[in-house]
């Protein structure tokens, strides 16, 4: 007896049944390739030293992993959104709690409660807890390093994901699209961004997850007809994919409410269309039938624990911009009412009894229960109102406007403007084939399901231009079902031509726009926005080292308060985070002061210690404006706190710090004012201070113009002192001589006596310029007894090396080797380095 003739493999069959995958295996090596670039770019810029200060030393027992709750991480883009995520993140994880309801970096000095919700922190946590395990960085390091990867990967899990259950559900095809498109779509291409962490990266991979699992279970496989008993029931496999799909959602609604919402009412819209969708193979009394009760409980569990686990018991309120039981209300009305609907469209006017009728209205009131309170209340909103919310997707050169419109008005049709639209052909092509009577029932309500939650974000793109990161990951779902429905449809040659025309019609422009461009690899040059963060952060580093143990608390715009917050873990006042309405009006309240006392009273009811304006950022402007209701058209108010600094009218209270920038950087246009809230100085000793700081920075003009205020003070020893080297820096030479034999007389005289450290200083330096050094070694032995720390760090850079240089000229030493230790500390590195060696070379 012969044994049995096995079937013969053919190589290439298996090969190509298993092909998909080397297609999906390339995306996500293009994924890790651009994403390894970025990776290396941010690790370049955060590791470039500053000029002012070096950076922090590692502190395993800091929050941030470094002295100070300093920060080193210059954000991909200056993404100032993602900032506060680090920063919570690794409170929470120093303080062993899983949730963050109160932070007090700004609004200072009280701080505020937040109600930003806790999944992104976990997962931010999460990547952090791998890499302090393999890498043993301390912990709050670990969330800095983890930065870098946490959207990447989340991006990585959305595609392969998305691949495996396409692949089942839909086919291989479908599958290969989808993570094709998941990877070369713009601008979701470009969302996940490394090294600037963002919420919306996780409630992007939600919203996948939301829509895909209904695709699933509307499909052919899993329909089924409702028994005529049993409205809305349904013992089909459909059941538990929309289950899953309502858990997606209810998370998604966790996340970010306002991103997830609109997706649900997507799904709504498009379920709307399965309900009333012509029933040309069916009869009157049959429909498909869906488990929108199972996907309706299921996403308002989810929201109802999310919100427990999030506020129960202390934090319980009416502030539906976060989650709350009033969006799971809503979203039963939403579940119910389709089944409402479904069992209309099933029996039409014999629907109609007392039961059906109070049902469609409890379902319509509780839909409607929410957008009355948001309405009512005026807590909570339909649109995003995050600064971000207008920028096009979270990459350095991505696109900023208020809407769409005017994007275009600005920039006309350009490349980016045409990707974005890309989608909207399958949408459109979709829509097709819904209108054709060639294809089935079944085909056109997965079309329908899939269209509705595009129209709805396509609708919410033109309005934000981050919601075209939405549209593209809706639009992958219609990628996935019509290519499923074109391979059902269509012959396979047809088939694998469509799709591949579609292939290179979407995903190509797309791959263009997201490829490294020139100034992204480590060791490109800098950018203007790169450059802008590494002032800052070195501003960061000054402030806090000038500052000493009395750690700072800033006024200044809220994008610069938000960097410096996360560099120096100073605190501010106003930041762009909508919770922090305290902070921006009190702000607003003092760009807007009138008065010098007033300005006084609520900057000390503040605590605040620095003032600091950085000049390639109007904001200031933009407050006093807001404050005074003044239009763009009219000039600036001059009696305003901003007016006063921008005039150089100082108070006896304010002082100005030196603050320098390196020459010949290209950074010249990124300067800084920073002034310190000191103790009460006589006037004259302010406009000495003053014309010092002039002269220091070279401001030819404004030196000048503090001549003439110092030639008020004839007989102010201090005003000879800072008229004198006014004279010498103009080149003023007769006159700087006549100045330095009026003042010397006074050097015997009881104001000599009572001079302030610094114009002692001052007049020493004067006085080795004029050539009288035993004069000059009088001063500079008085000058060193009357020396003190606080003292030190209230000098400029200038005052700093006089000092130095001039006890060593002298051969004299500080009554403290710790206080010459704190003014070498204070200098900028390399300026230190070259006193050293001058120290060295002379010892």
């Amino acid at each position: 007896m012969k044994s049995p003739t096995l079937p013969v493999t053919n190589p290439l069959l298996r090969f190509r049944s298993y092909a998909w995958w080397l297609v999906v295996l390339a995306a996500l090596g293009f994924l890790i390739w651009e994403n390894n670039i970025r990776i290396n770019r941010v690790d370049y810029l955060s590791g470039l030293p500053g000029w002012s200060a070096a950076a922090p030393a590692l502190d395993s027992q800091s929050a941030t992993g470094y002295v100070d709750g300093q920060r080193k991480l210059i954000v991909a883009g200056h993404h100032n959104a993602s900032y506060p995520w680090i920063i919570e993140t690794q409170q929470m994880l120093a303080q062993g709690t899983w949730r963050i309801r109160h932070v007090d970096y700004d609004n200072a000095p009280l701080g505020r409660k937040t109600r930003a919700t806790s999944p992104y922190r976990w997962w931010l946590a999460l990547v952090a807890w791998i890499d302090h395990f393999f890498s043993g960085r301390s912990i709050g390091l670990a969330v800095e390093h983890a930065a870098l990867y946490a959207d990447p990967v989340l991006h990585a899990i959305l595609v392969i994901s998305v691949a495996l259950f396409a692949a089942r559900y839909f086919g291989k095809m479908s599958a290969l699209f989808g993570a094709v498109a998941l990877v070369a779509l713009f601008p979701l291409a470009g969302a996940f961004q490394a090294g600037a962490p963002d919420n919306h990266a996780l409630t992007w991979l939600c919203v996948m997850w939301s829509v895909l699992p209904l695709l699933a279970g509307l499909n052919k496989d899993n329909s089924t007809k409702t028994p005529p008993s049993e409205p809305g029931r349904s013992p089909n496999p459909a059941r538990h994919l929309f289950i899953m799909g309502g858990i997606a959602g209810g998370i998604g609604l966790w996340t970010d409410v306002v991103g997830e919402w609109p997706i649900v009412a997507g799904i709504f819209l498009g379920a709307l269309f399965v309900v009333f969708a012509p029933r040309s193979e069916k009869s009157a009394t049959e429909s498909i039938a869906l488990p929108w009760r199972a996907w309706a409980i299921a996403g308002a569990a989810t929201s109802m624990v999310a919100y427990l686990i999030e506020y129960f018991p202390a934090d319980l309120d009416w502030h539906v911009q976060s989650i709350h039981p009033l969006h799971a209300i809503a979203w039963l009305g939403l579940g119910e009412l389709l089944v409402r609907l479904t069992e209309y469209r099933r029996r039409e006017k014999a629907f109609w009894n007392g039961r059906s009728f109070s049902l469609v209205l409890i379902s319509i009131a509780g839909v409607a229960a929410l957008p009355v309170v948001i309405l009512s209340t005026k807590i909570g909103w339909f649109m995003a109102d995050d600064l971000f919310a207008a920028q096009l997707a979270n990459v350095p050169s991505a696109t900023m406007a208020k809407n769409l419109a005017a994007w275009i008005g600005r920039d006309g049709m350009t490349a980016a403007v045409f990707a974005v639209w890309l989608p909207a052909v399958v949408s459109v092509a979709a829509l097709g084939w819904i209108m054709t009577r060639k294809i089935s029932s079944v085909h056109r309500s997965l079309l329908a399901l899939s269209l509705g939650p595009a129209v709805m974000s396509l609708g919410f793109a033109c309005a934000q231009l981050r919601w075209w990161n939405t549209f593209d990951l809706t639009s992958v779902g219609i990628i996935i079902v019509i290519v499923k429905v074109g391979g059902d449809f269509l012959t396979a040659t047809t088939s694998r031509i469509v799709a591949a025309s579609l292939l290179a019609l979407l995903m190509i422009p797309g791959v263009l726009l997201v490829l490294p461009r020139p100034g992204s690899r480590a060791g490109d040059p800098l950018s203007r926005t790169e450059a802008q963060a590494m002032v800052e952060r070195d501003l960061a580093y000054w402030l806090v080292r000038q500052s000493g143990s009395n750690h700072p608390v800033i006024f200044s715009t809220p994008s610069v308060t938000e960097t410096l917050i996360f560099f120096g873990g100073v605190k501010g006042l106003a930041t762009y985070d909508t919770e922090n309405n305290d902070g921006f009006n009190a702000a607003v309240r003092i760009a807007c002061a009138a008065s010098w006392p007033e300005a006084q009273a609520l900057l000390n009811s503040r605590e605040t210690t620095h003032l600091i304006f950085p000049a390639w950022d109007p904001t200031f402007e933009q407050l006093v404006r807001l404050g005074r209701r003044v239009d763009e058209k009219t000039a600036l108010p001059a009696n305003t706190l901003i007016g006063y600094l921008q005039n150089w009218n100082l108070p006896p209270w304010l002082r100005v710090l030196s603050y320098h920038l390196p020459k010949n950087s290209g950074f010249e246009d990124l300067g800084v004012t920073v002034f310190g809230i000191h103790g009460e100085q006589d006037e004259a000793l302010g406009v000495c201070r003053l014309a010092d700081y002039f002269v220091e920075m070279e401001m030819v003009d404004q030196v000048r113009a503090a001549r003439e205020q110092l030639l008020l003070y004839p007989r102010n020893l201090a005003a000879l002192i800072a008229l004198a080297h006014v004279d010498q820096v103009l080149g003023n030479t007769d006159e700087f001589q006549k100045i330095v034999a009026t003042l010397l007389p006074y050097l015997t005289r009881r104001s000599a006596r009572t001079l302030p450290f610094d114009r002692r200083l001052s007049l020493a330096a004067l006085l080795v310029q004029a050539k009288q050094m035993e004069t000059a070694r009088e001063q500079m032995q008085l000058s060193d007894q009357d020396l003190s720390a606080v003292k030190i760090r209230e000098l400029t850079t200038g005052a700093l090396v006089q000092l130095l240089a001039l006890n060593q000229l002298f051969g004299l030493e500080l009554p403290d080797p710790q206080l010459k230790q704190l003014a070498l500390s204070l200098l900028p590195p390399a300026l230190r380095a070259r006193l050293e060696e001058n120290n060295a070379a002379h010892g």
